[in-house]
């Protein structure tokens, strides 16, 4: 409290030097007697310190400090208003002229004040009345009761060496002694207590005070007039008055008489700064300071009994002995002056009189003299004193609100001055701000109001307040609560920011307005209900509130601030009342515990990171209503795995970069139907296409047959589209057509865009899944749209069947040049690969037909345009059209269904004119064939034939080959060599090319050599566009560098874990045996030189599946007795093969071997389907399908089945045994015992 105290006395210093300034510049020539007096006496107080400097000192007494050298002698203003400063030796005395009166004394201070405080100390033992410090006389002034006494006190003073007869002014009068009046009163207002209803006693008012432990507000005055545990009352004349409350802060020891009584209702209380004396108010009243306190300087008081009085200072250090109750006690240091006191003014004001208005409280006034017609003279308290021992603030011009008249007449509060501490005991500081000042109204709180008032940790708002400004309470850190009136309208920016300790708000219902930041950083802050009132949370209004929990949005607003809610760590959910429409950037960002967000119906933008890092959201609605999603809205939501975009109108919502950035791996992204292509193929969407999928996938079927024509017919509303699926029959062209003003779009089945057409659209369309997108041009169109559908070109020919002959001749067609044509198609049913077309006949002479380039071409499309010629195989630039000389034509067919044949002869007189499509020629690869430990000579191909020759080559095992090639003609004409991998795709039901070797072949390129590595395959080898007889030789040869079959080594021998004939048949079966329908691991030796000692690096062959298969873990299991091989090829080096023999026997055993499996699980509900967990530890073979399943045991009386792929389903709980036979081996049982809870 000193350190607060030391600041208001500092401003209160330079308020009053400053406003007695002004007093003293008024021209004299125009002043009273009066007025120069009390200018000359505002002078001598601005000049005091300055003048009382050069004897400063820290001399120690006996029992007090000093700051006095000895050379100072006191001070004091005299008749006329003038300084006096006395000394005794005129070494270093300032020069005159500074209107200061330096006087030569007898006696130092520093010994006048000693001689005081040891008299002081013996007044209830030698009956002193009162000790005082007379600064004018130089002497310490002694009150006695009895000659008795003085002698006794002269003698204690004599044998201390202290008593100088000069010094001393000793007066016998046992009259003359203070008591505390028994009444008191601010500005003419009674404080009283009472009995029952009626008056008992009264005294008067100091001034309201604000009490900085508890935060309340309430009136000072003296102990003895606020007795113990007594209520208080305000203005009672016979009856008691108004009900104050009991005082709860007393003390009349020490310096001080005084006691703080607060008010027991708060809102009901006008706190005032004013001080009132009959009709007058003194509106100027500020805190004086100690320079104030001058012997001889002007004073007034104000009592309850005797008015207004006015006089002067008689000792600025008066020590009297008082009797309270039946008890004596001696109150020290306090103020003597010279007005008259009366019963009832105890409490009262004393105030320097700075002339005027100005008046600055510098103590209270507590006691009198006994015979007041006897002796006048008054006896206050200190008031710095009375407010540092009870901690309080006094209610005065500039002390503790800073605040402005507004125009309307009322009050804004514009600062609280002094920084409340904390409540020593609670630590708590509870403060009120009062609803009037000064009897007006306070209804705006200004900005920086309570701006870091650290300590306070509730304030109570009053509900005349309509405003509150910005920063207004930011970094109130302890600051706990906060309910704001119903009558506050707007709360400004950062109004309550950083208060880090706020954990609950109560936003007024008439609120309409949340500024920026206002509730930022409120990192205690759990729920918050925003009015109804309010349309518009400013940028960072909650921003960082950490563990703001729930949030209660107003039905009327319409938009969300950027940053509003960002960093609400703890926030769980939110809903968007359906009046929003912008929810700005960053509004939510880092919201990291957010699980659900229900976004507004009329949502129209989504701003740039609006929910970014919101890590636990895991799915999120976007209204129709949006059309805007703005840069990184979701980015790093990791948890979001489905966003449901219902946007169905044009235009489709706009998408930000990196919008989804950063969101799970499993993120979908659900749009309407309808616009599921259009959202996959928008720029904006692009980068999100894999993961975009429509809200149904039971699209509306267009069935494109293949001779058949159609129409379909549907509404359309104004900005809607509609997206049928196609489902296409035939490999042809196909015509769209409808009306005026309408865009027509095809897409692929993975939604890619291909045709594109206004009114009419023309596509070839393979077998196969495509969608169809209908709209108008105009979004603001709509109606009924027709569309019809028809093949292209409707005449396909005639149908060639696989390895038919077709007779030609009977719909050869001449044409306009002369030729002969004849149209065909193919059906292919019989998967991607090459085929062989051949053209057959005879000249009617008997003599072969000469065949020219072109008799014969195959197309893609009906409409056979040279466009749609077909390749003779995947990225090839040769055609499927005959060569001069050739009859025969090999060509890659990429799938199944219709492909279309143009047959041109240059005349129709043929004896026999045939087309047939057949298979090509193949041959197998087994390695199992071959020479085991040494390289192995292959013939693949030794063909003479002219033209194209294309085999299939079916490579059972992976391997390292070279390969040698040999042409043995004599053409300088370019004919090609290829050797190509058809691969298949299951997941896209997609065959594609690997190309491993495409050479250029002719007499000088005759021959050249490959090796490399073969995966087990199907591979297609020969060669295209040969145009002579010579034979083409291919040879492959299979390397082999390891072939050491001792590096296979088979359980146990090998490692420790074990295959189910060591686990489960007792390891019966040793070296390369194995019972049938058990297991063996076949291990590497990594004793010997071996490549890898994994078995994932090695392809496992079986020669035999029938005897024994062999898994990609090198898992041997015995299906059927035979012998059998098994080969290890090392990935990495395919010439590196490990081949073993084994030997699988038949089960001779009589008794079957039953391996028994308890598991528990948990009922779930009637039809539940559980499966048998079988695995390589706890079953011979882990495949339910090898066993034949079965009930044996059904304890639960409910029922239950199992299926032949173990699995099965019951109706209640209990235990049952399931047994699954061998169906390899009869002999081998598992009994599943399952117990259900």
């Amino acid at each position: 409290m000193k350190k607060l105290f030391k600041v208001f006395i500092f401003f209160q210093i330079i308020l009053s030097l400053l406003l007695l300034s002004n007093i003293s510049n008024v021209n004299a020539s125009s002043l009273s007697s009066d007025d120069i007096y009390y200018q000359n006496c505002n002078n001598s107080v601005q000049k005091y310190a300055d003048a009382v400097e050069p004897f400063k000192s820290n001399t120690l007494l006996r029992n007090s400090s000093s700051i006095f050298n000895n050379n100072y002698a006191g001070s004091f203003i005299d008749n006329n208003g003038i300084l006096n400063v006395g000394y005794l030796d005129n070494v270093n005395i300032p020069s005159s002229g500074n209107g200061v009166q330096y006087i030569q004394m007898e006696y130092s201070y520093n010994y006048l004040l000693e001689l005081k405080e040891i008299v002081s100390d013996r007044m209830i033992e030698y009956n002193i009345n009162s000790v005082c410090l007379d600064e004018e006389h130089n002497e310490v002034d002694i009150v006695l009761s009895s000659q008795n006494d003085f002698n006794n006190l002269i003698g204690y003073l004599c044998n201390l060496e202290l008593y100088e007869e000069e010094a001393i002014d000793i007066s016998i009068n046992s009259d003359n002694y203070a008591i505390p009046h028994a009444k008191t009163a601010y500005g003419g207002q009674k404080i009283n207590d009472s009995t029952f209803l009626f008056l008992k006693s009264y005294g008067t008012i100091c001034m309201n005070v604000y009490d900085n432990d508890t935060g309340k507000y309430g009136v000072l005055t003296n102990a003895h007039v606020a007795d113990s545990g007594a209520t208080m009352y305000y203005n009672g004349s016979i009856l008691q008055g108004t009900k104050i409350g009991v005082a709860t802060k007393r003390k009349h020891s020490g310096t001080i008489d005084a006691a703080f009584v607060p008010f027991e209702k708060q809102d009901k209380w006008d706190i005032t700064s004013n001080a009132k004396s009959g009709d007058t108010t003194y509106t100027n009243i500020k805190l004086g300071s100690e320079d104030l306190i001058i012997q001889g300087a002007p004073i007034r008081k104000l009592g309850q009994t005797s008015g207004n009085t006015t006089g002067n200072i008689t000792s600025t250090n008066y020590d009297c002995k008082l009797t309270y109750g039946t008890g004596e006690t001696v109150i020290k240091n306090t103020i003597r002056y010279s007005n008259q006191s009366l019963g009832g003014d105890s409490g009262g004001p004393v105030y320097f009189d700075g002339g005027g208005q100005n008046l600055f409280l510098i103590a209270m006034h507590f006691a009198g003299p006994k015979y007041e017609n006897q002796f006048t003279y008054g006896i206050g308290c200190n008031i710095f004193d009375v407010l540092e021992e009870f901690n309080l603030t006094p209610i005065l011009n500039g002390t503790i609100f800073e605040t402005t008249e507004l125009d309307d007449g009322s009050i804004q509060i514009d600062e609280l001055i002094p920084e409340l501490p904390s409540n020593p005991t609670t630590g708590k500081v509870e403060f009120e701000v009062p609803a009037y000042i000064d009897d007006k109204p306070v209804t705006r709180i200004a900005q920086n109001a309570f701006e870091n008032q650290v300590n306070i940790t509730n304030i109570l708002l009053p509900d005349t307040l309509e405003y509150i400004g910005a920063e207004a309470f930011k970094n109130c850190r302890n600051l706990q609560e906060i309910i704001i009136p119903n009558t506050v309208t707007h709360i400004d920016s950062s109004a309550f920011e950083n208060c880090s300790y706020l954990q609950s708000v109560t936003l007024p219902a008439n609120l309409v307005a949340i500024g920026s930041s206002a509730f930022k950083e409120c990192g205690s802050l759990a729920t918050i209900t925003i009015p109804n009132g309010v349309t518009h949370i400013d940028s960072s209004a909650f921003e960082n509130c950490s563990y703001l929990q729930s949030v209660t949005l107003p039905t009327n607003l319409v938009a969300i601030g950027s940053s509003a809610f960002k960093g609400c760590g703890s926030l769980g959910n939110i809903t968007i009342p359906n009046s929003v429409t912008n929810i700005d950037s960053s509004a939510f960002e880092n919201c990291s515990y957010l699980q659900t967000i229900i976004l507004s119906s009329n949502l129209n933008a989504i701003g740039v990171s609006a929910f970014k890092g919101c890590g636990s959201l895991g799915s999120i609605t976007i209204p129709s209503s949006v059309q805007y999603i703005d840069d990184s809205a979701f980015e790093n939501c990791v948890s979001l795995v489905s966003v449901i975009v219902e946007r169905e109108i044009s235009n489709i919502t706009n998408l930000g970069n990196y919008a989804f950035a950063g969101c799970s791996s499993a993120l979908q992204i659900i749009v309407p139907q309808n616009r599921v292509a259009e959202y996959k193929n928008n720029v904006y969407w692009s980068s999100y296409k894999n993961k975009i999928i429509p809200d149904s996938t039971d699209f509306d079927e267009l069935n494109l047959q293949c001779l058949l024509d159609g129409s379909i017919d549907f509404t359309l509303s104004a900005g809607y589209n509609k997206l049928y699926k196609l489902n296409v029959e035939c490999n042809k062209s196909y015509k769209f057509m409808t009306s005026s003003g309408i865009e027509l779009k095809i897409y692929d089945e993975y939604f890619d865009e291909l045709y594109t057409g206004e009114n009419t659209l023309y596509a070839y369309l393979s077998l196969g899944t495509y969608y169809l997108d209908i709209r108008y041009n105009s979004s603001t169109a709509s109606g009924t749209i027709t569309i019809d559908h028809e093949l292209r070109w409707t005449n396909d020919g005639e149908r060639v069947y696989y390895n038919d002959v077709h007779n030609l001749l009977t719909h050869l067609h001449e044409t306009s040049d002369g030729t002969y044509f004849n149209k065909l198609y193919y059906i292919n049913n019989n998967g991607a690969g090459f085929y062989k077309f051949q053209l057959n006949g005879t000249c009617s002479n008997n003599l072969p037909i000469v065949y020219d380039s072109g008799m014969l071409t195959i197309y893609n499309d009906s409409g056979r345009l040279e466009t749609q010629v077909l390749n003779r195989y995947p990225n090839s630039s040769i055609m499927a059209s005959l060569d001069d000389n050739q009859d025969i034509m090999y060509v890659y067919l990429p799938r199944n269904g219709y492909f279309y044949i143009n047959v041109v002869m240059p005349s129709e007189s043929y004896e026999s004119l045939s087309l047939t499509v057949s298979p090509i020629s193949s041959q197998n690869i087994n390695l199992f064939n071959l020479n085991e430990n040494a390289n192995h000579l292959i013939s693949v191909i030794n063909n003479t034939e002219k033209g194209d020759y294309v085999e299939t080559l079916n490579v059972e095992q992976t391997g390292k080959f070279t390969i040698s090639y040999n042409y043995n003609g004599s053409s300088t004409d370019n004919f090609v060599f290829l050797l190509v991998k058809q691969n298949y795709n299951s997941t896209t039901n997609q065959y594609s090319f690997s190309t491993i070797i495409n050479k250029t072949m002719n007499a000088t390129n005759n021959s050249f050599t490959y090796t490399g590595n073969l995966e087990a395959g199907k591979y297609y080898i020969g060669y295209l566009n040969k145009n002579d007889n010579s034979s083409v030789v291919a040879n492959f040869v299979r390397l082999v560098t390891d072939s050491n079959n001792q590096k296979l080594l088979p359980d146990p021998d090998m490692s420790t874990l074990y295959g189910s004939e060591v686990r489960f048949n007792n390891g019966i079966c040793r070296g390369t045996n194995l019972t049938v329908g058990f297991t063996r691991f076949i291990y590497l030796d990594n004793t010997l030189d071996i490549r890898s000692q994994s078995r994932l690096d090695y392809y496992w062959y079986s020669s035999d599946e029938n005897v024994a298969s062999i898994s990609d873990y090198g898992t041997l299991l015995g299906l059927s007795p035979g012998t059998v091989k098994i080969m290890a090829v090392y990935k990495n080096d395919p010439s590196v093969v490990y081949v073993k023999q084994f030997t699988v026997l038949p089960d001779t055993r009589t008794e079957d071997l039953a391996v028994e499996i308890s598991e528990s699980i948990t009922y779930a509900e009637s039809g539940q389907i559980y499966e048998i967990s079988l695995t390589d530890t706890n079953s011979p073979y882990p495949l339910n399908s090898l066993y034949e399943w079965s009930v044996v045991l059904d304890e639960s009386s409910y029922s239950v089945t199992v299926t032949e792929w173990g699995t099965f389903s019951m109706s209640g709980k209990g235990t049952i045994v399931l047994e699954g036979r061998s169906k390899l081996n009869p002999h081998l049982v598992i009994r599943f015992t399952l117990i259900v809870t």
